[in-house]
C-alpha cells in the first residue's frame, strides 16, 4: 500500500493504522485521517486522496474511491 502513495501523501504521512485487512487508515499531518479501507485499488485511492487534500475535512474516506465521503 505504501508503494502507491503519491509524493504529496507521503510528505504528509505521520502514521499508518491497520486494524484489519479492510480497516487501513492513514494519519496525516494536521491531525487529518484518510480512511483507506482494504488494499485494493490503491492507485485510485491515492490519486483521489491527493486530489482532495485541499478540501477542509478532518477525515477523507476513499475506501470506495468512486464515492468519497468527508467528515
Amino acid at each position: 500500500m505504501l508503494a502507491v502513495l503519491t509524493p504529496q501523501l507521503r510528505a504528509k504521512l505521520v502514521e499508518v493504522n491497520v486494524e484489519g485487512l479492510a480497516r487501513i487508515s492513514l494519519r496525516l499531518a494536521g491531525d487529518r485521517t484518510v480512511v483507506w479501507g482494504d488494499a485494493t485499488r490503491g492507485v485510485d485511492k491515492a490519486r483521489v486522496a491527493t486530489a482532495l487534500l485541499g478540501r477542509k475535512a478532518d477525515t477523507i474516506d476513499v475506501s470506495a474511491p468512486d464515492v468519497v465521503t468527508f467528515r
